[in-house]
Parts: structure tokens; C-alpha cells; sequence
């Protein structure tokens, strides 16, 4: 597939994108009061949300996908549901460094769970997916069980290959923030908090990969140097790792070169649809060590 044919496909995954973000971005200013949220405010059929947040105690009527807010027009009329399930606990029994079983348990109930991601120090684990049709557009809107939801879920790029062997794999998430307390991945704008969280873990295939993370990245949605997936050919890869380091905001002096492999964890940035921060991390073969081993309190 050329590269003309990669980019123009990304850009209409792109414009989805920014399309639902854009009517997300009033919804995720509040959870933990009782809010509206005008989602489309270019019709009078606006779609308006009720958020009746809980406190995040276990008494919450949010808690878990058994209690879902209920999603209607401006004259009523019950269009769906959305599903809290990524703003607290609902995965965290799933996580593989607990118990391998239970994430396999996560993999029989989707079969598009292909690994699990955290970043160490931030509180950041969630559940890693990739949509078996060949569309980016579906986690978008669904959670990792397949649920509607806004929040969506944390997703690779269809145009990667699930075993993470592509020089570069691209991970998107419009919500990449932690289930308990912790650090949203949009504090890597802080230089000494960008300094101070190196390491991560990526599990797949059964087996733990260390991320080793070097570059963080302010652009937009559109950047097609940044969202060129399964960059091919040496020469193009020393460029894309040269534009990298270019525009990045905060760098990490590492060892690394067009052998090889990076992952870019892409989030957009609150308020603004068409803008994303972006995380870029080394592949290791082995496991990192990781320094906030106590870190999140759930």
C-alpha cells in the first residue's frame, strides 16, 4: 500500500476523530457532579446529556456497566446508553500483571483484546484493542466490552500489525487518564513530570515489552508526518525518528535508531478536537524496571 493511500486513509480516520471529540469535549469537563452537556449545539435536535455522577464510592448508582447514564435528545427521546466503565475499577481485575487469568477471561468476552498498556507513575493501566474490521472508527464510541460509550477505549491503528513488530505502532485513546488517583498522560507537558516517568509496560502475546519513553509531542490531528503508520524502508524511518525529535516539546537523550521499534500513545487535547499530545516511547524486548511500584492507591 503506498504512502499517499496510508495517509489519505488516516485522514479520514482523522476527521472522525476530531467529529466525535468536538461534541465530547463539553461531556468530559465534569464527572463528579450533576452536569448537562450540549453535545451538537447546530440543531434544535441538540443531543443532551445527563451526567448524574456519584462520588466514586463503591455506593455510587455509576458504578460499573449495571448503571448506565442515559443518553437523550433535547425533547427527550432515549437514544442510548454510555457506560462508566473506563472512569473507575471495572477493568482492574483484568489486569495481567494481577492475574493472567483474568485477562484472559477479558480476551473470551472480546476477541479484539489484543494487550494491556500502563505507564508507570501516572495510574495509567488500561486494556489494549484493536477492531477486527479493519475500521478505527468503532472504539471511538465503545468501550473495551464492547459497550457504547463515549469514552471509548484505548485502541491500535488497524494499520498496524497486533504483534507490535511495525517500526512504528500507533496507540489512540481520547481518554488516556488513570482509573483512581494518578496523573493524566496530559501531564507530560510538565518538563519534571515528563522527566521523572520514564518506564512502561506493554503486554501482549503473553508476554511483558518495556517502553522507554523519549519524546513528547504537541501537533495536530492532521499531521501526517507523526500519523504515518507502519513506516517502511530505513531511509523513511530515519526521517520520521528526525521529525520526531524535531517537534518534540520535551526529548530524552536515548539509544535509538531506525532498527528499532517505537509505540506513540496519541491523545487529544482538552478543548481543542483537532490538537493531540503524544507520548513516544522505545520498544525493549524485556521488561523495564519500574520505579513507583506502589503507585496508583486503588
Amino acid at each position: 500500500m503506498s504512502k499517499a493511500i496510508k495517509r489519505r486513509e488516516f485522514a479520514i480516520a482523522g476527521l472522525a476523530v476530531g467529529a466525535i471529540v468536538v461534541g465530547l469535549t463539553f461531556l468530559l469537563v465534569s464527572l463528579n457532579s450533576t452536569s448537562f452537556a450540549v453535545l451538537s449545539s447546530n440543531s434544535e435536535e441538540s443531543l443532551v446529556v445527563q451526567v448524574a455522577a456519584g462520588e466514586g464510592s463503591e455506593d455510587s448508582p455509576y458504578i460499573g456497566s449495571e448503571n448506565p447514564m442515559e443518553i437523550r435528545c433535547a425533547d427527550g427521546q432515549l437514544l442510548g446508553l454510555m457506560y462508566r466503565e473506563d472512569y473507575l475499577v471495572e477493568y482492574a481485575r483484568y489486569n495481567p500483571a494481577y492475574s493472567k487469568q483474568g485477562f484472559e477471561e477479558l480476551q473470551a468476552i472480546n476477541r479484539d483484546v489484543i494487550g494491556w498498556i500502563s505507564i508507570f507513575g501516572t495510574g495509567i493501566e488500561y486494556p489494549l484493542v484493536q477492531d477486527r474490521t479493519n475500521s478505527n472508527a468503532f472504539y471511538l464510541n465503545h468501550t473495551t466490552k464492547r459497550n457504547f460509550s463515549l469514552l471509548g477505549a484505548i485502541f491500535l491503528d488497524v494499520a498496524n500489525c497486533p504483534d507490535f513488530t511495525d517500526f512504528n505502532s500507533i496507540i489512540h485513546g481520547h481518554f488516556f487518564h488513570p482509573y483512581g488517583s494518578g496523573a493524566a498522560m496530559t501531564s507530560f507537558k510538565d518538563s519534571v513530570f515528563f522527566d521523572t516517568r520514564r518506564y512502561g509496560n506493554l503486554f501482549v502475546n503473553g508476554r511483558n515489552y518495556g517502553l522507554e519513553f523519549f519524546a513528547f509531542i504537541e501537533t495536530h490531528g492532521y499531521d501526517w508526518d507523526v500519523y504515518w503508520t507502519a513506516v517502511e524502508g530505513r531511509e523513511d524511518r530515519i526521517t520520521y525518528l528526525e521529525n520526531i525529535l524535531e517537534i518534540a516539546v520535551h526529548t530524552r537523550d536515548i539509544d535509538i535508531t531506525a532498527d528499532d521499534r517505537i509505540v506513540l500513545l496519541s491523545k487529544t487535547i482538552p478543548n481543542e478536537a483537532n490538537n493531540h499530545y503524544l507520548l513516544v516511547a522505545k520498544l525493549h524486548d524485556e521488561p523495564v524496571p519500574n520505579e513507583f511500584p506502589d503507585w496508583p492507591s486503588r
